[in-house]
């Protein structure tokens, strides 16, 4: 049986609205809007078009992750 664990993390805070960011994430990729993986690039190489694929509330991330789980 292989093992398959994503996790919700916090990615930092939206500027313009100040609303926390968070990611789905698995071993180095994340979750993007159209349920792909995406490798995460670090803090300082992140494009506003990589933030809005892959970052997004704690809410539709949750559920994102339970998406790709099942």
């Amino acid at each position: 049986m292989e093992h398959f664990e994503p996790r919700v993390s916090w990615r930092g805070m939206d500027p313009e609205s100040g609303e926390d960011l968070w990611a789905v994430v698995h071993i180095g990729a994340c979750l993007a809007a159209g349920g792909a993986w995406e490798y995460e690039p670090p803090p300082s190489l992140r494009k506003d078009n990589w933030l809005a694929r892959c970052l997004f509330s704690r809410k539709e991330d949750l559920r994102r992750a339970a998406v790709a789980v099942n």
